[in-house]
């Protein structure tokens, strides 16, 4: 999970429409869809990124398809049905586990009000609340974050595979010292695979949190950046690489 921040309110969406559908939906007992309209729907699926908003799995895949979830239950607090803000781009697996969990009185994380690095961190691919947050577990519990099939797998997989290409990078460039003895288009070639690595984490990017806090925490990760900073490698776009990364960590310190 990372901090999402609240897009602008879609401009069919105003204060009137909104009294209105919200009207509708508690004028027909709480059972008229009033928040799956197109101009809606397609406002709220890029706040993530296109991802959920809790487990940060892509949707509208083979897989899983985005469902809007109200942070704070529609049947709880009919008043916030469409209100901008409790809606969010949610897996069908998060959403069905949650279901009509009181947020008010049993706290989650809400990424686009909390900072989830204070609730929730990573360690063998698995999320676990951060200094006994109790908002940290109830979040993890609340949206099933340590779902097995759904969440733990992919992740460590698509994780697992970075890794690989860092330790292999480390070992036959780094550890070698073969780097410096490059030249030409071999030590730009070299250079931009690891650029290409890098960059592919980022907030967009699936389990964007657990990756960077997987490549962040590895021992290869620290030892590739200081040799690319000691020996002039280090550039504009390694930094910006590694301020995102450091945006996605999710790691208990």
């Amino acid at each position: 999970m990372i901090k999402l921040e609240l897009s602008d309110k879609p401009k069919k969406l105003t204060e009137k429409v909104q009294k209105r559908l919200t009207k509708e939906f508690i004028n027909s007992g709480k059972k008229k869809v009033v928040w799956k309209y197109k101009y809606i729907y397609e406002e709220v699926r890029k706040i993530a990124f296109g991802k959920c908003s809790f487990s940060e799995i892509n949707l509208d895949t083979k897989s899983t398809y985005t469902e809007i979830e109200h942070f704070f239950p529609k049947d709880l607090y009919p008043n916030k049905v469409v209100e901008w803000g409790n809606l969010l781009p949610s897996s069908k697996k998060c959403n069905t586990t949650k279901g009509d969990t009181d947020t008010v009185k049993d706290k989650i994380v809400n990424p686009l009000i909390d900072n989830p690095k204070e609730h929730l961190y990573f360690e063998n691919f698995r999320l676990y609340p951060k200094d006994s947050s109790n908002i940290g577990r109830n979040t993890i519990l609340t949206v099933a974050l340590n779902d097995r099939l759904h969440f733990v797998n992919p992740r460590s997989e698509q994780s697992l595979m970075v890794l690989d290409f860092m330790d292999a990078f480390y070992e036959d460039y780094i550890e070698t010292d073969e780097l410096k003895k490059l030249n030409g288009i071999k030590l730009s070639n070299r250079i931009n695979r690891i650029k290409g690595i890098l960059s592919s984490i980022n907030r967009k990017t699936e389990f964007s949190a657990c990756i960077a806090t997987a490549v962040i925490d590895s021992p290869n990760y620290i030892e590739i950046i200081s040799y690319l900073k000691n020996n002039d490698f280090w550039d504009i776009e390694f930094q910006s690489y590694e301020e995102e990364l450091s945006f996605c960590y999710l790691g208990k310190q």
